[in-house]
């Protein structure tokens, strides 16, 4: 619990499966014919994303510090630290910039918005030692469900590292308006009718585990 002078801890409720376009299409199938859900696709969009740590202090606290940029319209920097324990909750700070901003200043706009709690202290350590570890271009399909007081983004993401060149691709199903144990009640049933495989990782982290964590 934050105390009265804390922010509040945004926090993300997504889950997040292994798979691809044919596990993309499963879910918003089984959420049309199934779950009585409308469901409308987005066009896709390209973006770089930039990942940042020092020392794999992030890495190994199961944070991460990105950038997101949308070539000539936006950069987006957002700091994430992975739940483990099986909530499928993240705590999310996300901040939107025109262009690159310097890093350190990006750190301590961050710093403002996050509750005292273990991963502030971690983004605090590399506040003026953070560097680029890690950039991969980014592809990402999404399609908005909506059923009376539920709302669901599916999102199929592909991201290849610039090193690598190996693709890392999974389907995420995020809680966008409406109750948790709604949202429960459906990746369940999903999970369980499409044989889905459950993976806590994130890309970041998979994209790392090619070549090892740097420093």
């Amino acid at each position: 619990m934050t105390s009265p002078n804390q922010p509040e801890v945004p926090v993300e409720v997504e889950a997040k499966f292994l798979g691809g376009d044919v596990e993309c299409r499963a879910i918003t199938d089984l959420l049309t014919t199934v779950g009585c859900f409308a469901c409308e696709k987005k066009a896709p969009v390209y973006r770089l994303h930039a990942y940042f740590d020092a020392d794999g202090i992030l890495h190994d606290s199961g944070c991460r510090l990105r950038c997101v940029v949308a070539a000539g319209e936006w950069c987006r920097y957002d700091f994430k630290a992975e739940d483990k324990s099986g909530r499928c909750e993240t705590l999310e700070v996300a901040i939107k910039h025109s262009t690159p901003v310097p890093l350190a200043a990006l750190i301590e706009d961050i710093l403002r918005k996050l509750p005292d709690c273990p991963p502030r202290k971690r983004l605090e350590e590399i506040r003026d030692s953070a560097f680029l570890v890690l950039a991969m271009t980014g592809t990402h399909l999404k399609t908005i469900a909506r059923r009376e007081n539920l709302e669901l983004e599916v999102s199929w993401d592909v991201l290849v590292p610039l090193d690598s060149g190996v693709p890392i691709s999974e389907v995420e199903v995020e809680l966008l308006l409406g109750e948790r144990s709604d949202f429960d009640s459906v990746i369940s049933r999903m999970a369980t009718e499409l044989c889905l495989d459950h993976i806590s990782a994130s890309k970041y982290e998979r994209a790392l585990a090619l070549v090892g964590p740097q420093s």
